[in-house]
């Protein structure tokens, strides 16, 4: 029984030995943070010079792995991009001919209902 007793309290000791560590962390790095803050200023940057960088970004990395492509996988990649962006292209297409047979057949249902049902009423 004593064993037990001896086990929760070394538990009890070490968790609150960890505590104070945990504490004692979170306190020094809030005041190395506001240090931080009196020393660096925040710098504001807005959306659109975020997006521009991450996109100029985003571009040179694609560009510098393309260029380390051999010629056959340029050649597969540029075929793979063709072949995207004419499927895009119909995709967009497809969608302008439903919304146009989408009004064409809106239209026509309007007249046949105030012909049909507005005429006999």
């Amino acid at each position: 029984m004593t064993n037990n007793n001896n086990a929760n309290g070394d538990w009890k000791t070490r968790l609150e030995q960890l505590q104070e560590e945990i504490r004692k962390a979170t306190s020094s790095s809030q005041s190395s943070e506001e240090t931080t803050e009196n020393v660096y200023p925040y710098v504001e940057m807005d959306s659109e010079t975020y997006f521009a960088k991450q996109i100029s970004t985003w571009t040179e990395t694609t560009r510098d792995w393309f260029k380390a492509l051999s010629t056959p996988g340029k050649v597969i990649v540029g075929i793979s991009a063709v072949w995207l962006g004419f499927s895009a292209l119909n995709m967009v297409f497809h969608l302008i001919t439903t919304l146009f047979s989408m009004a064409i057949l809106a239209v026509i249902l309007y007249f046949a209902y105030t012909k049909l049902i507005k005429g006999n009423g």
